[in-house]
């Protein structure tokens, strides 16, 4: 990251200072979705007799988290991403601190809960298509301020657990919801003035692009890999720690080796998280030299080794395949973010990235009954077969990508 691309001034604010209200945004509306699944584990009865009644409750959300990005998307499109970014952080802070006062009544206790956690979903939902439109509008510089924006959006994820048990154990499950709150008020006040509008003025300045047939070829085989990908990057996260617990009994004779590789999952999964992390950082690098579209083929061709080594028999092999993978997952998001942004028309954006977003959302959906079906018929080693199956159909649209921006260059 240089000088010469996210620290060049854009109106009344720098790119640098974008990007990094544009990551804290990111990283809250993960975490935001997040909080809830662990503060269920120490709420009341009021709130639901078991931990799956009270899980239920989230269900909305979810939804709303997934449904509703094209229609934030369409609003981007056509009001600008300044105020619909500012309705997103004082929308997710309302109904966190909603949450966080939920009554303690049963029946009322639960309803109040359902409708703040859809509420964050509704408000969260406005952050994907919003903010991609904003960073694809800085041309040379998106590539690299994608690969960033991805790895807070991570570290969102990865941290909601953690800091969510913390607070409660701290400040009681209330507190879990009522900080959070407090910390996307801050980030809602300190949001940068000018956000997403100069973007859209070096855009109207910008030569034309592919024709109206290369734009529509791109995105069908980018709501391909979209759709594709999202099965993958749900199977490998929802397979990991099953697939642990598998393989480290059959790489270790000791007869309490199954017990004991399940006290290094969490452990090995935030390795693997690293590494992805560390993968987005390098192709936010690569990008400064190359296309997106010429980058997808060897990341999707990574998946697919990664995939294929996964079923090794071999320590070192299962170990190369399960690193080669994340790595290629997290890599992909960013590079399909970046690849969108070459292809897709500035009125378009939003709804674009929404629509790219949706699929991916309602395609990984299957991966949670095909990963229960696997683990009741065969084993998880089943994922890595599936993985390369799906990985394939991934390389095949990326080199079809890499092949049509050559000829028609």
């Amino acid at each position: 990251m240089t000088a010469t691309t996210l620290d060049l001034p854009t109106g009344q604010s720098n790119r640098k200072t974008q990007l990094r209200w544009l990551g804290g945004g990111h990283f809250m509306a993960h975490f935001s979705m997040l909080i809830f699944a662990t503060a269920a584990l120490e709420m009341g009865p009021e709130y639901g007799e078991t931990y799956g009644a009270r899980l239920a409750l989230a269900t909305g959300g979810f939804i709303a988290f997934g449904a509703l990005a094209v229609a934030w998307g369409w609003l981007a499109d056509r009001r600008g991403a300044a105020g619909l970014l500012r309705i997103f952080a004082w929308g997710i802070a309302a109904t966190m601190a909603l949450a966080a006062f939920a009554p303690a009544t049963p029946g009322m206790g639960a309803v109040w809960i359902a409708v703040a956690l859809t509420g964050i979903g509704i408000a969260g939902a406005a952050y994907h298509p919003v903010a991609n439109t904003v960073i694809a509008g800085w041309g040379s510089a998106s590539g690299s301020a994608f690969a960033i924006n991805g790895v807070w959006g991570n570290v969102g994820i990865a941290m909601a657990p953690l800091a969510t048990a913390g607070l409660i154990a701290l400040l009681g499950w209330r507190a879990a919801f009522f900080i959070p709150a407090i910390v996307a008020m801050a980030l809602a006040l300190t949001q940068p003035r000018g956000l997403g509008f100069a973007a859209r003025a070096e855009e109207e300045t910008k030569a034309t692009g592919p024709t109206p047939q290369a734009i529509k070829i791109a995105l069908i085989v980018l709501a391909i890999l979209a759709a594709v990908d999202g099965v993958i990057f749900n199977l490998a996260t929802i397979a990991l720690p099953k697939l642990l617990s598998e393989r480290g009994a059959v790489f270790n004779t000791d007869p309490n080796a199954a017990a004991a590789s399940l006290g290094t999952i969490g452990l090995i999964g935030s390795i693997v998280t690293l590494f992805g992390a560390g993968a987005q950082i390098l192709v936010g690098r690569l990008l400064a030299r190359w296309s997106a579209l010429a980058l997808l083929a060897p990341a999707a061709a990574l998946q697919v080794l990664g995939g294929l080594l996964m079923a090794s028999d071999s320590l070192v092999g299962f170990g190369a395949g399960l690193l080669l993978l994340f790595m290629a997952i997290f890599a992909l998001a960013t590079l399909g973010d970046a690849a969108a942004a070459l292809v897709l028309p500035p009125a378009f954006r939003g709804r674009g990235y929404a629509l790219l977003y949706l699929l991916s959302f309602l395609s990984g959906a299957i991966a949670a009954p095909l990963a229960a079906y696997l683990a009741d018929h065969g084993g998880m080693v089943g994922a890595a077969g599936f993985i390369f199956g799906f990985g394939l159909v991934s390389l095949a649209g990326a080199v079809f990508l890499a092949w049509r921006r050559r000829v028609t260059a």
